[in-house]
């Protein structure tokens, strides 16, 4: 898979999602910025830079953990919500892409 295609599939498949869960957080035009921000911040580092320092298994946990805090700051401090929430909602976008990712490589 290419970046810009792995980029557009996450942006995607997160968006919706942070609307789902954000929906009553602002108006939907900020929720889906602050969704494409953020990812736009983290897929690069995750794809271009991480791989040169780490591999397999500690790839993934160190890699997704980052992506999932980096993305919670910038939810919670653009979208104005708790850093719980943020948390949260990063966590659950991050899980569904990745399951989402993992299930679309298969086919």
């Amino acid at each position: 898979m290419l970046f810009l295609e792995a980029w557009i599939i996450t942006v995607s498949l997160e968006c919706p999602l942070l609307l789902a869960m954000l929906h009553r957080q602002g108006p939907w035009q900020r929720i889906v910025f602050a969704g494409i921000a953020a990812t736009s911040l983290t897929i690069p580092w995750l794809w271009f830079i991480l791989p040169a320092w780490l591999s397999g298994h500690w790839f993934l946990i160190i890699g997704e953990s980052l992506v999932v805090i980096i993305e919670a700051l910038v939810l919670s401090s653009w979208l104005r919500i708790s850093k719980l929430r943020g948390f949260i909602a990063a966590l659950l976008a991050n899980l569904f892409s990745y399951w989402a990712g993992v299930w679309l490589q298969t086919l």
